[in-house]
């Protein structure tokens, strides 16, 4: 059961898929956490270089291309289905989902962790992997360590986010709060809900100082997000369903297939079918 929600890969299996020269990107949000040596990718024509005790995020909705790595390295993978788990795990997700979309939408898609803490971190992940090959899901005392064991990593690296969410200077708590509050609203009512009224009335706050507050912490607009969120659900959709773009209209409470399929290129430059199509030559991890 777990293993249908949770994968982690080692870093022979990665480069299995990365060295096809070939844009992949990993079916779920996943945390790429490099023990040894060093990797370089390049996403959206950026390279980025990540060095050992880095955590580095990437998203389901993204492509990436390995630029070169160290000749010694070892790294682990650690990906989960949201869904699942939300139905699965004896924890709110939403927060740990809030803070893996707040790093990549901010562009902060890495960060260093002391060494110490790193290495009792790649000790759960190992002993985690171990814990799942074994065949004693019929277990309910088995079910429930794994459920806390993955959960224990997950408080880890909310405590890892929420760190690196820094409130810089001129920037206030308060207003690092609402940003948060406003992300994990929209995470759950972006289907219904796609204007800022619906989210200043929640947190009531008006909408000029919601507005305000995400773009202090973020630097980018309230109203952004909330597309953002929308278009990712629409590229879920697209990758791991035969929905039609009607049906995927529907699902996201739009109007018809018409303003679907405008609001979708958009924010990605491409036709909802276009991408569809796009994404078979993607090698998924």
């Amino acid at each position: 059961m777990f293993q249908d929600y949770i994968k982690i890969l080692n870093e022979n299996s990665f480069l299995k898929k990365a060295n096809t020269k070939e844009e992949i990107s990993p079916l779920w949000y996943t945390a790429m956490f490099i023990e040894e040596g060093w990797l370089k990718l390049e996403t959206e024509g950026k390279i980025e270089f990540y060095e050992a005790n880095t955590i580095m995020l990437a998203s389901p909705y993204k492509n990436y291309r390995l630029k070169g790595h160290s000749e010694v390295l070892k790294l682990h993978t650690l990906s989960h289905v949201n869904k699942s788990i939300l139905d699965n795990i004896d924890y709110d997700l939403i927060r740990f989902d809030v803070y893996q979309i707040t790093q990549l939408w901010t562009g902060k898609v890495s960060f260093k962790v002391e060494d110490e803490d790193f290495k009792e971190l790649l000790k759960l992940i190992s002993f985690l992997e171990n814990q799942l090959k074994k065949d004693r899901m019929n277990s309910i005392f088995f079910n429930y360590f794994i459920k806390n064991l993955f959960t224990s990593i997950v408080y880890f690296l909310n405590d890892c986010f929420d760190k690196s969410i820094a409130v810089g200077k001129g920037n206030s708590l308060r207003k690092k709060e609402i940003s948060l509050a406003f992300f994990e609203l929209v995470l759950q009512h972006y289907k219904e809900h796609k204007n800022l009224n619906f989210y200043a009335d929640k947190l009531n706050i008006s909408i000029k100082y919601l507005s305000i507050s995400v773009k202090e912490i973020t630097h980018k607009s309230a109203s952004s997000f909330i597309a953002l969120t929308v278009t990712n659900e629409a590229k879920r959709l697209l990758l791991e369903t035969n929905y039609s773009i009607s049906d995927i209209a529907e699902e996201l409470n739009f109007s018809d297939q018409y303003s679907f399929g405008k609001f979708f290129k958009k924010h990605t430059n491409f036709s909802p079918l276009t991408y569809r199509k796009k994404s078979l030559s993607i090698n998924f991890f």
